[in-house]
């Protein structure tokens, strides 16, 4: 997604998969693309925004790499994929967990992990901390 294209849900959670076990999905969203997306808050995939298949190849790109707005309220799920984060000039979401292979911050990156109201409990500490 870039160059102003806009993605609006509430209780949804977009899931990346391949029917073939290749041609895997990948994530672009840059370019001053608007992005709200909340997770649900009941069933299956109750604090889960974005899900990403356990099979797609380490390092796959998933990159959420600024925009006008950028608000992710819930858990995006991806733990074999290279995520990239630079927040957006707006990101006012209480709740955005990030699980994923490597993880790297730029820019103005903010997160909160305070998900009680997605139904997403918090993963480890609440504290970062780097691990070399």
């Amino acid at each position: 997604m870039n160059g102003g294209a806009t993605l609006t849900g509430n209780g949804v959670t977009l899931v990346f998969t391949s029917s073939t076990g290749n041609q895997w999905p990948t994530v672009t969203i840059n370019g001053n693309a608007v992005v709200s997306l909340t997770a649900p808050r009941s069933g299956t995939y109750t604090g889960i925004v974005i899900l990403a298949d356990r099979r797609i190849p380490v390092g796959a790109d998933f990159k959420f790499t600024g925009g006008a707005l950028q608000y992710l309220g819930g858990a995006v799920y991806a733990p074999t994929t290279a995520l990239s984060y630079a927040g957006g000039s707006t990101s006012g979401t209480t709740c955005t967990q990030l699980i994923g292979d490597t993880l790297n911050f730029t820019g103005n990156s903010n997160l909160s992990v305070d998900c009680s109201s997605f139904g997403t409990k918090p993963i480890g500490s609440t504290s970062p901390r780097i691990v070399q």
